[in-house]
């Protein structure tokens, strides 16, 4: 009888280890990385900032080059840094901050976007007046897109099906135009003039593509036909970010010196002007709470990023940050910290 009790006791005990050891595995708290990566065009480097704190965490020298545009991709855990100089884009380690391998691509390297499932990386290549399509699976370029004029800003859709390069027209008395492209065969589909100097943002929970242009008007557009349904103006309007939601739009005016806030749905303002106080707001990123802005202020002697604070309808100032010299393109991460 003393021997079934004791191994009654023994089983229980081992059953009471295994719940609490699935308890505790439940438990585990995992660390995440908060950054914001800052290319600076005139410096040859990047700046990493802590998101949650705005302070500087590193400086990332890239010997010999012009970074202009920084994009995170999730799926492959890689920042990826666009190189004008060298007509090269480098591979980066996020947490170590380091560069891990760089690839050659068209000349006139400029802004550049990666599809929703991290497999392409949509180039724009000036110079050359083309697109230069990095295939992310195993970081080599896997198409060359002649264009026969020049491309600017470029966006790929969250699915990775469309692709929309923003091109500029050699008669400056003409607006600059639009082209959607099937980003699995390459193909241009569509185009659609639009304001002088665009800049594009796709929203995918809507169908829609806005399009900030810096001749002083925003459009919207069916990301399928890239029929106009909304326009409205806005002075000096440059670039913008949809907070996650997509809801909510933050626009630089880069000739003003202000801050958007805009509806994204029917392009009315959202809230106040803000009057940044560092002049030329260039780029501009969100955090995945989608309550703080990141903003770069650039030009040939700027060395600031600012921060606000995004409460509703309401955009304030939290701070600044010097950087290396013009600050270019900006991108927020938030990834798992490895061990």
């Amino acid at each position: 009888m003393k021997s079934i009790l004791k191994m009654n006791t023994m089983a229980w005990l081992c059953m009471l280890t295994m719940v609490i050891s699935c308890s505790q595995d439940h438990d585990v708290q995992h660390s995440y990385q908060e950054s914001v990566a800052v290319a600076n065009r005139g410096e040859s480097s990047l700046s990493f900032i802590d998101a949650t704190n705005n302070s500087l965490t590193k400086t990332l020298l890239i010997p010999g080059s012009e970074p202009m545009y920084v994009v995170y991709v999730a799926q492959t855990d890689k920042l990826y840094v666009g190189d004008r100089a060298q007509s090269q884009i480098h591979q980066i380690d996020p947490q170590m901050m380091e560069v891990e391998r760089s690839i050659s691509v068209g000349k006139g390297v400029f802004h550049m976007w990666a599809n929703g499932t991290g497999t392409q990386l949509w180039v724009s290549a000036d110079i050359d007046n083309a697109i230069s399509v990095v295939d992310l699976t195993d970081f080599t370029l896997m198409r060359t897109i002649p264009l026969g004029i020049k491309p600017h800003d470029v966006f790929v859709s969250q699915d990775g099906t469309k692709a929309y390069v923003s091109v500029f027209t050699q008669n400056l008395t003409l607006p600059d135009s639009v082209y959607l492209f099937n980003a699995q065969h390459f193909t241009k589909e569509k185009a659609q003039a639009v304001g002088r100097d665009p800049h594009l943002f796709h929203l995918n929970l809507t169908d829609r593509l806005l399009v900030a242009s810096q001749s002083g008007q925003v459009f919207a557009l069916d990301d399928g036909d890239l029929t106009i349904s909304t326009m409205t103006s806005l002075p000096g309007a440059h670039g913008l970010f949809a907070t996650p939601s997509q809801d909510q739009l933050v626009i630089a005016s880069i000739t003003e010196n202000k801050l958007y806030l805009v509806k994204s749905a029917s392009l009315a303002f959202d809230g106040p002007i803000l009057t940044t106080a560092v002049t030329t707001p260039h780029n501009v990123a969100i955090n995945a709470a989608g309550n703080k802005v990141f903003v770069t202020h650039s030009g040939a002697m700027a060395n600031e990023v600012t921060f606000y604070n995004l409460n509703h309808n309401e955009l304030s100032e939290e701070g600044r940050l010097q950087t290396g010299l013009n600050p270019f393109g900006i991108a927020y991460f938030k990834r798992l910290l490895k061990p």
